[in-house]
């Protein structure tokens, strides 16, 4: 049995590069900052940009690509996701700059007793049928956190979210960067 757990470090984490981001925009955090990530949100860029690849982790880098690429050749450090490190723990919480213990949204299907529907969370389908269970996010409307493009909007900012599980719904990655080039263009 593999016993090479890694407990993320939430001072240099998903957590803190959210926490970084509300900084920026002068927002209250819920925690530490990111510090490999603050130097380089003093400074006034027109847009700024994440993008994240799930799955890509520092072993999967390491370990797939070559060391003379894109990846490895502007690699400025490493931090970590969260525990669990699943998809839907680690995005919740880049979205929301909250522990996964805070936001207490786990695993890709949670149980809703407010519907008393297990509910397929990223998808906001019915875990059995696959039918959409509500036009607004369930895990949003009963978990209560507001996000951090939210936070940043109503704070009178421009700010995007451009994932698959979202309206337009991308399918591919080269989809998701249209939009976001659309999205810089328009700030």
């Amino acid at each position: 049995m593999n016993r090479n757990i890694v407990y993320p470090d939430y001072d240099n984490s998903l957590v803190s590069l959210a926490n970084s981001v509300l900084k920026k925009w002068g927002l209250p955090t819920s925690g530490s900052t990111l510090k490999l990530l603050d130097p380089y949100l003093a400074k006034d860029y027109k847009n700024l940009v994440v993008i994240i690849l799930d799955g890509l982790g520092r072993s999967i880098l390491t370990g797939n690509l070559p060391r003379s690429g894109f990846f490895h050749s502007h690699l400025v450090g490493t931090f970590s996701s969260t525990f669990p490190p699943t998809t839907v723990a680690a995005i919740t919480s880049l979205d929301s700059g909250l522990t996964p213990c805070a936001h207490g949204l786990l695993g890709w299907d949670c149980y809703f007793p407010q519907i008393d529907r297990n509910v397929t969370v990223l998808l906001n389908t019915d875990t059995e049928t696959g039918e959409k269970v509500a036009e607004e996010s369930v895990a949003r409307k009963y978990y209560g956190y507001t996000g951090v493009i939210e936070r940043i909007n109503e704070a009178g900012g421009r700010a995007y979210s451009v994932n698959p599980f979202e309206p337009p719904y991308p399918r591919t990655f080269e989809e998701s960067l249209e939009l976001v080039k659309k999205h810089c263009r328009e700030t």
